[in-house]
């Protein structure tokens, strides 16, 4: 049951930001201005890279400790 709810999170995640770094979202950001000296477009793909990469993180950590938590008991 938990394992199957991991795998409907991790799902949700890869579909959000398939959709996040797709043609039209990109478009949006893909302008000459520049947030803390960074263009817009980089720094967009920079911080929901990073956000991708936190999340599926999260997700797969937390699952290993509730996991090693009940082998222990």
């Amino acid at each position: 049951m938990k394992e199957k709810m991991k795998e409907q999170k991790l799902l949700f995640i890869s579909i959000l930001f398939m959709l996040l770094f797709s043609f039209p979202f990109l478009k949006m950001v893909n302008k000459p201005d520049f947030i803390a000296g960074i263009p817009q477009f980089y720094f967009y793909i920079f911080i929901f890279w990073l956000a991708a990469i936190f999340l599926t993180w999260l997700i797969a950590d937390t699952h290993t400790k509730k996991t090693k938590t009940n082998k222990d008991e």
